[in-house]
């Protein structure tokens, strides 16, 4: 899978969650996520916990850069989930472990993110989905009108990943 992303510090949480309500987004959720990066030899690995009960295990490869950002992302649901944080610690180093409070819109093929994260702040995250695995032009127009519907600017954006600021 595909997606063009763009991350941000987000100076107002609420006024973002009331731009985001704005969009009438086709569906909307809280989640609470814990994050745990392990190290790899290429791209970067993470086990997802959402609300203590669903695991993903994460693989993603993107650039650390701000425009233009596509990443290249595999996904695998682990059972149970209770189990799985174990089960990796066992076979890879733990690197980092993110925990943060993500609000989730939908709209259209993307997936606006709102996150508090512990020890760092507010962002502000869009992932584009790209049909059949690629990024067409109306993605990167999606793309922009998100930027500048948030009123994002340049010197708000992020490289990495929440794991490099920590």
């Amino acid at each position: 899978m595909q997606n063009l992303e763009l991350k941000a510090h987000c100076p107002d949480l609420n006024e973002f969650r009331k731009r985001a309500e704005e969009l009438n987004p086709h569906q909307k959720e809280i989640l609470n996520q814990k994050d745990i990066y392990y190290e790899t030899k290429s791209g970067r690995l993470k086990l997802r916990l959402i609300n203590s009960q669903v695991a993903q295990l994460i693989h993603y490869f993107r650039p650390d850069q701000t425009e233009n950002r596509i990443s290249e992302y595999y996904i695998q649901n682990l059972e149970p989930a209770e189990s799985a944080e174990a089960f990796l610690d066992r076979i890879f180093t733990r690197w980092k472990v993110v925990e943060k409070t993500r609000y989730v819109y939908l709209y259209k093929n993307a997936r606006i993110h709102l996150d508090s994260v512990l020890g760092l702040g507010n962002f502000a995250e869009f992932e584009i989905v790209g049909n059949n695995h690629d990024i067409s032009q109306e993605d990167r127009n999606l793309y922009l009108y998100l930027k500048q519907f948030f009123r994002i600017s340049p010197d708000q954006e992020i490289q990495g990943s929440y794991s490099d600021l920590m």
